[in-house]
């Protein structure tokens, strides 16, 4: 059976995964993407695309950021053709009842598909008109009605997973293997911040009696990965996207122990502080990685605890676990929220104050993004934040797109906070005595800057840019000296 799959402008590891499992049960796989602005011109040029490949089934993997984008091309598809199509993904997983009633879905996967979507291929390739109420986690719809099965359980064991087909994705964006490599060595995460979609994505498999949330593939599983690609292309840096890489201590030591000796590339990572210590800080340290991302979010402890629903302890003991990665030679990449429910100008000038001491290497400044179905959505409604009208505009996506999270979000009103914006983004190598100036003077409130670019591309390139500078200061060679001692060290330890 030929499957063409489509998703938008960036690497979908969720995408690769299904493509990849639907190849090793025997069908031909394609992908679409789509580059550039969004008009009856570029649809129309995608679903041209699609229909020269010839295919027996569209997929279409959504998240409420390209759900709009899938609708539209999806909708254009059906009134060029009587292709199947199917809809999956973290919006469809919040909102299947939304997603199966659209007149141009005929299928949706809800949660994890790579058993599902290959056995409804299978039977596809046989009848169009079958019986799907056998395959667990499939909804369609006939005569009107809509049918399908209960939610299947997560998949257990992850290395029964074939490993994603970048070559689909390295075929249309060639050069993105030569600056990094994209990977996840886990699903799932222990904690239900309040922002985000783990929220209602564990509460859903709960409703099952599923208690193991955290699953994770095997070192050897994570490593033959990694040495098939790297012998594949000529990889420059690794990123590891797993929600918590640092969960399991003893996993991490015996995995990154195999990832020196055998994979030996640059890494960077997310974790969470309250898995950080002196140990792993330096054993991260001492495998190669250079960057840490961890989310702050904000520095009203009560906000961070009650609102955000965040177990990160006090802000002495954050900003003490941000000093370990820091002291270790570690780079910190911290995510702030701008305007969440209870937010305010004054809880943002004080995280300007500490983030103003401790120079993280990179701020990633986020407007508040409302998704749908996370806890805030209730906690926005119930404190007059969000109409019902404005949460049916959320959950058809018509608030959401990949440029939301740097420029006004969803939040609707915006009181002073593109000049704090502005100065989170800038931050790491603006000077203090320029940050308290314009604080004190209340200049800051007079930045009204609205644009992607100013705001936060071009902070980004100047941070690196000064990144580079610094190869040639001393404080970037006694951190040099300082890795090398400590792998000298490491190596007389192992050997011992």
């Amino acid at each position: 059976m030929k499957i063409t799959f489509v998703y938008k402008n960036h690497e979908s590891l969720g995408t690769l995964y299904l493509i990849s499992a639907l190849k090793s049960a025997g069908h031909e796989v394609s992908l679409v993407m789509g580059f550039g602005g969004e008009n009856q011109r570029y649809y129309s040029n995608i679903t041209r695309r699609i229909l020269n490949n010839k295919p027996d089934l569209v997929a279409f993997s959504c998240v409420t950021d390209n759900f709009l984008h899938a609708n539209n091309i999806a909708k254009l598809l059906k009134e060029n053709s009587d292709l199947p199509i199917i809809f999956g993904g973290p919006h469809i997983n919040a909102l299947p009842d939304l997603a199966i009633r659209k007149d141009w879905v005929d299928f949706i996967c809800v949660g994890e598909g790579e058993k599902s979507v290959p056995d409804l291929a299978h039977q596809l390739e046989h009848t169009r008109d079958g019986d799907y109420s056998n395959i667990p986690s499939i909804r369609y719809k006939r005569n009107g009605q809509i049918l399908g099965s209960p939610l299947a359980g997560f998949i257990d064991n992850l290395d029964d997973i074939p490993y994603p087909d970048k070559d689909s994705y390295f075929k249309i964006v060639p050069s993105s293997f030569s600056r990094f490599y994209n990977i996840i060595t886990s699903r799932g995460c222990p904690y239900k911040c309040s922002f985000c979609f783990n929220w209602y994505n564990r509460s859903d498999y709960e409703v099952l009696g599923e208690k193991k949330v955290f699953r994770r593939r095997s070192i050897e599983n994570v490593v033959g990965e990694l040495k098939w690609a790297k012998e594949r292309w000529p990889l420059k840096q690794i990123i590891f996207h797993d929600d918590i890489f640092t969960l399991d201590k003893k996993w991490l030591s015996q995995f990154l122990d195999e990832y020196q000796r055998k994979i030996n590339i640059p890494f960077r990572c997310i974790t969470h502080l309250n898995t950080i210590d002196q140990e792993i800080a330096r054993l991260l340290f001492s495998s190669g990685c250079h960057e840490v991302s961890v989310g702050i979010q904000s520095f009203n402890e009560e906000s961070r605890k009650k609102i955000l629903n965040r177990n990160d302890g006090t802000n002495d003991e954050i900003i003490e676990k941000l000093m370990i990665l820091k002291n270790t030679g570690l780079a910190i990449d911290v995510d702030h929220i701008l305007g969440f429910p209870g937010d305010s100008i004054q809880d943002q000038l004080q995280a300007l104050k500490i983030y103003s001491t401790i120079k993280p290497d990179r701020i990633n400044c986020l407007w508040m993004v409302y998704y749908p179905k996370i806890k805030l959505i209730e906690i926005a409604e119930n404190t007059g934040l969000l109409s019902g009208r404005e949460i049916d505009d959320i959950q058809e996506g018509k608030y959401s797109n990949e440029n939301s999270f740097y420029m006004k979000g969803t939040i609707k009103n915006t009181p002073n906070y593109y000049g704090i914006c502005f100065l989170l983004n800038y931050l790491p190598i603006l000077p203090n005595t320029i940050i308290y100036f314009l604080v004190t003077t209340k200049i800051y409130k007079l930045i009204n800057i609205k644009s992607k670019f100013l705001i936060y591309t071009l902070s980004q390139y100047l941070i690196y840019t000064f990144s580079i500078r610094k190869l040639r200061s001393i404080p970037f060679i006694k951190k040099t000296i300082a890795f090398l001692i400590f792998k000298l060290r490491y190596k007389i330890q192992t050997l011992n």
